[in-house]
C-alpha cells in the first residue's frame, strides 16, 4: 500500500483507491495478500465492514 490512513480502530486499514476510501481489517488483509501479519490476540473478532460508510467514520471526516 502506498497510502494509508490513520485511524483509532485498532487492526484496521482505510486505503484509498481511485479515490474511493475502503476499509477492510488487518485478518482480510492477511488473507488477500499472503503477507505474515503478526498473530492477532485470541479474543479478535474481525468488524463486519459491510455496511461501513466511509463518509461517517469520524476519522475520515477529520482526515478530508
Amino acid at each position: 500500500l502506498s497510502r494509508q490512513l490513520l485511524c483509532s480502530q485498532q487492526y484496521t486499514l482505510w486505503p484509498v483507491v481511485s479515490g474511493n476510501p475502503f476499509c477492510f481489517s488487518i485478518a482480510e488483509f492477511q488473507v488477500v495478500t499472503g503477507l505474515p501479519c503478526a498473530p492477532l490476540p485470541e479474543k479478535y473478532v474481525s468488524p463486519d465492514f459491510k455496511f461501513m460508510n466511509p463518509a461517517k467514520d469520524p476519522c475520515w471526516k477529520r482526515i478530508i
